[in-house]
C-alpha cells in the first residue's frame, strides 16, 4: 500500500488508483502488440485443426489424393508454427522489445 505524503503546506497527496492497486498501465502499442500475438496464435491453431480434420475426412473417404494430403499436413505442421513465431518475433522487434535471439 503506498504512503500518503504530506508536503510543506500540510496538503495531502493521495496516490492515484493505479499506484494503489500495484498495477501498471499498459500503453496502446503494447496492447495492440499483445492483441496481434493472440490473433496470430489463434489463427495458427485454427489452421492446424482444420488441416488435420480435412486430412482425416479425406483419408476416411478414400480419395485418391490422400497420400499427398497427408504429406502436405506433415509439411504444414512444421511451417505454420514457424511462420507464426517469425511474425510474433518481427512484431516484438518492431516495438523495440528484446526477444528470443537478441543480445
Amino acid at each position: 500500500m503506498p504512503k500518503i505524503n504530506e508536503n510543506e503546506n500540510n496538503n495531502v497527496n493521495i496516490p492515484d488508483t493505479n499506484e494503489m492497486s500495484g498495477c501498471e498501465t499498459v500503453s496502446a502499442p503494447a496492447k495492440s502488440n499483445r492483441l496481434f500475438k493472440k490473433i496470430v496464435a489463434w489463427v495458427s491453431l485454427a489452421l492446424l485443426v482444420l488441416l488435420y480434420l480435412s486430412t482425416l475426412i479425406i483419408a476416411l473417404l478414400g480419395a485418391s489424393y490422400k497420400d499427398s494430403m497427408f504429406m502436405m499436413c506433415i509439411y504444414l505442421t512444421l511451417v505454420v508454427p514457424v511462420v507464426a513465431f517469425v511474425l510474433i518475433w518481427l512484431s516484438d522487434r518492431q516495438h523495440n522489445r528484446r526477444s528470443l535471439g537478441d543480445k
